[in-house]
C-alpha cells in the first residue's frame, strides 16, 4: 500500500470543476496567482506563439518567463524504482517546482505536491522545472 505523506488537495478552479486543467492548476500554485490570472496569461502567451494555453510549448514559455529552469532526471535502470512525486518531495524539502509526468503537471512547493487526488503521487516524474529567479 502506497502512503501519500506529501500530498495536499488543491483545486483553485473557481467553479471547483474537476477538469483537464492541470497546467493552469499547477501554475497557479507555483506562481501564486489566481486561476483566471494564469489562464489569461497562458492564453496571451499561447496567442503570441500560436498554441493553445495548455500546450507544452505554451506552459514552458510561461515557466521560462517566471524564472524556472528545466532539470532532467536520470533514467531508471530496468527493474529500478522510478522517481515519484512522493520521493521527489522527500529529496526536495524546500523550493518551488513543476513536476512533469505522463500527460500531467503537478506543483511541488516546499516538500508538498498539490493536486486533485493523491493517487497521482504514485506516477513517474519525467522531468521537473525549478524556480531559480524571483
Amino acid at each position: 500500500m502506497t502512503r501519500f505523506n506529501h500530498f495536499e488537495f488543491y483545486n483553485p478552479n473557481p467553479k471547483e470543476n474537476i477538469t483537464e486543467d492541470c497546467v493552469i492548476r499547477a501554475l497557479t500554485k507555483v506562481l501564486n496567482k489566481t486561476w483566471f490570472e494564469v489562464y489569461d496569461e497562458a492564453c496571451a502567451i499561447g496567442r503570441e506563439i500560436c498554441h493553445m494555453p495548455n500546450n507544452e510549448k505554451t506552459w514552458k514559455e510561461v515557466l521560462k518567463r517566471h524564472g524556472f529552469v528545466r532539470k532532467t532526471i536520470a533514467q531508471v535502470k530496468r527493474g529500478g524504482k522510478a522517481l515519484t512525486p512522493e520521493k521527489f518531495c522527500e529529496l526536495h524539502p524546500q523550493g518551488v517546482y513543476i513536476l512533469r509526468m505522463a500527460h500531467h503537471l503537478q506543483a511541488c512547493v516546499d516538500g508538498r505536491y498539490y493536486d486533485l487526488t493523491p493517487g497521482l503521487g504514485a506516477g513517474k516524474v519525467y522531468s521537473y522545472y525549478e524556480k531559480v529567479n524571483n
